[in-house]
């Protein structure tokens, strides 16, 4: 889902699994045109990454994997589908996992979590530590955008997703 109308200041943009606010437009003369700078900021402040600022040029941002955030219903869609029961008996390569979780698409990492956590609750599996991190890794890639869009912090947008993970039926 690419950006498609023009950004200003306060959209948000995804990347990741991490939630960017527009903070600041600029212009810049770039051979006789005038040129808009998107810059952006980390919405939810931590750590790692309280003071990272980024800037692009806006007709570069169709060459990212920059995208919006998904909508309400379409999150309580994905909700609903961690929760409800699969057909699909395939095992989940960590491999394949990683590559389609660097996508920045919001129903394929829905779709990685719910392998990765179908295979986990298996009895007679053997879950490793890899398999484990790809699993932590698709629920962090999906936090950040559920706590934006339901507007709330990013431990209750965690335990909504683990809530729905718990009830998916054995």
């Amino acid at each position: 889902m690419p950006i498609v109308k023009k950004l200003r200041v306060g959209n948000k943009l995804i990347e990741g699994g991490r939630v960017y606010k527009v903070f600041k437009i600029t212009f810049l003369e770039n051979e006789g045109r005038k040129e808009r700078i998107i810059h952006y900021k980390p919405h939810y402040q931590d750590s790692n990454y309280g003071s990272l600022v980024c800037s692009i040029p806006e007709c570069n941002l169709v060459d990212t994997d920059k995208r919006m955030p998904v909508s309400k219903r379409e999150i309580l869609d994905i909700l609903k589908y961690l929760s409800k029961r699969s057909n699909r008996k395939n095992e989940v390569d960590a491999v394949d996992a990683k590559s389609v979780l660097s996508l920045n698409d919001f129903h394929e990492t829905a779709k990685v979590l719910k392998g990765f956590w179908r295979e986990k609750i298996k009895k007679d599996v053997n879950f490793t530590k890899t398999k484990s991190d790809v699993l932590q890794r698709a629920i962090d890639n999906m936090v950040e955008e559920v706590a934006l869009v339901f507007g709330i912090s990013t431990d209750n947008a965690k335990q909504k997703i683990n809530l729905a993970l718990k009830n998916y039926p054995n």
